[in-house]
């Protein structure tokens, strides 16, 4: 995971169990970068453009965000990055 992310990322205790297996996720984790060509959905570019966070941060930043956005959508098994994609991933970065 740090070689994927250039930034710290805050890893937070969640009680509920994860719904893949070990051997699962190292097989994610070891994949090439699948995420970089998700589409966004237009209501998650939008909120992710206007966002102070987007406007305040450096650009290795702005772009450790949009690959933890689109890992989410990629993890979750979704087609597109949605605005739930983004919050977790603004959650991860604490």
């Amino acid at each position: 995971m740090l070689e994927r992310f250039a930034v710290q990322l805050e890893v937070g205790h969640d009680p509920t169990p994860c719904p893949r297996t070990w051997d699962d996720i190292l097989d994610w984790i070891g994949r090439p970068f699948p995420t970089e060509d998700i589409p966004w959905e237009d209501g998650a570019r939008h909120g992710w453009l206007n966002s102070d966070i987007r406007r305040q941060a450096s650009m290795r930043v702005r772009a450790t965000m949009e690959k933890l956005a689109q890992a989410q959508a990629d993890w979750r098994g979704g087609d597109t990055v949605t605005e739930e994609d983004l919050k977790a991933a603004v959650e991860s970065l604490g």
